[in-house]
């Protein structure tokens, strides 16, 4: 927890957790949609506090992974909080991140997610577990390069080979902290941001890495942020080209559905494409004996892999009509038009 200013107590998310995932935004959710929970470890005896101000990192949108982090400002200082009550935890320099990763250190995640992949419900008392830092080369492996980016992410964990019960965090720890001990101090590396599924053998979690200068300015780490980075050197010319996409083919086999799509950037090199599935739903509801029903529009994200010639992605659907959106991101962040494409999945 840190102090920014005596009437506010900030409380660092995953920039996914207050963000509206349905729309190409950096827009955060209003204040008095979140709150923060305190002083306790157990969620049974925990209080609530109120929340003022909400600030997502700079180069995050909504569908992309990177810089996933958020902060919470909360409206009035916590009860019994303050002064020597206050244990602030410092962030860990990209020196002292780099050291314990080669030296095959362990870090330490909390939070109160589900205890099994697509668990029901949240663990009612904090709990913790110890992750193996892996080099970025692990989860630029399996995640592809395109999706994962070293200077922005911490990769950790994944190093089990039963088929159940690997050590991992799950849905509902996002934004929880990732912590190593540096000189006998416990220090921020990361925040929980995302995974395939949890606790699956072989499979490497992703850590949003707060030793970034932008990820760490936005969780309020001052000096911290820059004290062992190099200066960059700097460009002639910033990049303000947007790169193209387009859905070069889509095709389903019964219900499978993959797709490839071809991108390219004039004024630097596409880091990332991100792929969503719509498809609109009619829901009914009936109440006081009176029926209403409304459109709704569900989404279904997919995984790209990058590719010779482009990225290639696949899912599995509905027998419904749908559309396919693609946007490119390249490395300077800016993002091209959605390609679009519509087609139906047909029973055959």
């Amino acid at each position: 927890m840190r102090r920014s200013h005596p009437r506010r107590h900030p409380r660092d998310p995953a920039a996914h957790c207050v963000t509206d995932d349905t729309i190409l935004s950096r827009q955060p959710t209003a204040p008095g949609n979140v709150s923060v929970r305190f002083g306790s470890a157990d969620t049974a005896t925990q209080g609530t506090a109120a929340v003022s101000a909400v600030t997502v990192s700079g180069g995050y949108v909504a569908r992309d992974d990177n810089y996933d982090a958020a902060l919470l400002e909360l409206a009035q200082p916590l009860p019994g909080y303050g002064g020597p009550n206050v244990n602030r935890i410092p962030f860990a320099g990209a020196a002292e991140l780099e050291a314990a990763i080669g030296a095959g250190q362990s870090a330490v995640a909390t939070g109160f997610g589900v205890t099994s992949n697509g668990g029901a419900t949240v663990s009612p008392g904090m709990r913790a577990v110890s992750l193996p830092l892996r080099d970025d080369s692990v989860c630029s492996s399996y995640y592809g390069s395109g999706a994962y980016s070293p200077a922005l992410a911490v990769c950790a964990g994944g190093t089990g080979t039963a088929p159940a019960n690997n050590p991992d965090t799950c849905q509902g720890d996002s934004g929880g902290p990732l912590v190593i001990e540096s000189a006998g101090v416990h220090k921020l590396v990361g925040l929980t941001s995302r995974g395939d599924q949890c606790g699956q053998p072989g499979v490497p979690a992703v850590y949003t890495e707060t030793s970034n200068p932008q990820i760490c300015a936005t969780l309020g780490g001052g000096a911290e942020c820059t004290a062992d980075v190099p200066p960059a050197t700097p460009r002639a010319a910033q990049d303000t080209l947007k790169p193209s996409a387009r859905v070069s083919s889509l095709r389903c086999r019964k219900r499978t559905c993959s797709f490839r799509v071809r991108a390219s950037d004039k004024g630097g090199r596409v880091r990332a494409v991100s792929a969503r599935f719509y498809r609109r739903v009619r829901v009914c509801r009936v109440r006081g004996g009176r029926r209403t029903c409304r459109t709704v529009l569900r989404t279904k994200k997919v995984k790209t892999k990058a590719v010779s010639g482009g990225y290639t992605g696949k899912a599995t659907l509905r027998l419904a009509r749908y559309r396919l959106d693609a946007v490119a991101v390249d490395t300077a962040g800016n993002r091209s038009k959605a390609a679009r494409k519509r087609f139906t999945v047909k029973k055959r």
